[in-house]
């Protein structure tokens, strides 16, 4: 899994701030229960020290239902974050000769073994 450098916060940020992502992609569920509308259950992980403070549960729903929607947009983002990097990796890869390229091949090909025989150890 690739790291994720400071620029990818920093894009999602600022495409937020722009207004440049699409409407929230999760709208509220609603379920008909004895005839009321009732709100369906979402369940989730509040952020570090919120279960601390007291949150209500309508205070809950209301963080999980913001969290999913932003976890659609975070994951497009991501999904196309990756794209632009392979679509730049392999722009990079053309810049070498053949010979090169299979040198990088198994250069990769050993640093691979090298960490599966110490992830065996482990």
């Amino acid at each position: 899994m690739r790291r994720l450098s400071i620029a990818a916060p920093v894009a999602l940020c600022l495409a937020l701030a722009v207004g440049l992502l699409s409407e929230p992609a999760v709208a509220q569920k609603m379920t008909k229960e004895d005839g009321a509308a009732a709100e369906e259950k979402l369940t989730g992980r509040l952020p570090n020290y919120y279960g601390m403070v007291g949150v209500s549960d309508e205070q809950r729903q209301t963080i999980y239902r913001i969290q999913a929607d932003y976890d659609l947009q975070v994951d497009a983002l991501l999904e196309e974050l990756e794209e632009l990097r392979d679509e730049r990796d392999a722009k990079v890869a053309e810049v070498l000769t053949e010979d090169q390229v299979k040198k990088v091949q198994e250069l990769r090909a050993a640093a691979r073994a090298k960490r599966a025989a110490r992830k065996k150890k482990d």
